[in-house]
């Protein structure tokens, strides 16, 4: 039964009589400026988030673009596969067409 019989916290006992110690007071000029800081320090934290949600989604179309065009060249490579080397392939450059050896195209 009188296991409990330690110090108490002064501070919350303290706290509630308005004894806190000077430096744990803080005046409204004091309150205010620490309010300005963190309005600031938030500011700045949501435009680096919004910066970096940017890059992701920039990063995110490049990935989408990456492998569309991987898998066409995939596609491409598979189609070619069964050609003979002597077949006539043509390459698209802008709006021509150039005769080109397998071995370069595949």
């Amino acid at each position: 039964m009188g296991k409990n019989k330690g110090k108490k916290d002064s501070t919350a006992k303290n706290a509630s009589k308005g004894k806190l110690r000077p430096s744990a007071q803080k005046s409204a000029a004091e309150q205010e400026k620490e309010d300005e800081e963190m309005a600031a320090q938030v500011k700045e934290i949501e435009e680096r988030l919004q910066e970096v949600m940017r890059e992701n989604r920039r990063l995110e179309a490049q990935i989408r673009t990456n492998t569309v065009e991987a898998k066409r060249a995939e596609l491409v490579g598979s189609e070619l596969e069964p050609l003979p080397e002597s077949a006539r392939l043509y390459r698209q450059v802008g709006r021509t067409f150039l005769q080109q050896p397998k071995a370069d195209i595949a």
